[in-house]
């Protein structure tokens, strides 16, 4: 399927199929999201203490199930590390994170003119 103003005409049956499924999965999640709820709103009330080392583990395992190098796990910990003293400094460490996030030279590509 190539994409642009004919996939309407030329596709119209997987356009549209498309979207009944988008529409009818937003109706299913609002239904169970109604009614699941009360339950998962107690989520919250579970103690910091259990809570943090859970997001820790689970940050760990997923940066480490992405390429499956122990380097990422070593970098996700320097990275925190280097959030948690910008915090403690008076930085804002969003700019960095959207600059590592978004920049060309993760991708192994300059950032300089070509």
């Amino acid at each position: 399927m190539i994409p642009g103003p004919l996939v309407f005409t030329e596709k119209a049956d997987v356009i549209y199929g498309l979207f009944v499924a988008l529409i009818l999965t937003q109706v299913f999640i609002f239904i169970i999201g109604f009614t699941l709820a009360r339950y998962l709103a107690r989520i919250s009330l579970i103690p910091n203490e259990i809570i943090v080392p859970a997001v820790i583990v689970v940050s760990l395992l997923g940066s480490y199930a992405i390429r499956n190098m122990i380097i990422d796990i070593f970098l996700t910990v320097a990275f925190g590390f280097l959030g948690f003293i910008m915090k403690k400094a008076g930085f804002n460490p969003i700019p960095l994170i959207l600059g590592l996030v978004l920049g060309r030279w993760l991708r192994g590509t300059s950032t300089g003119p070509s």
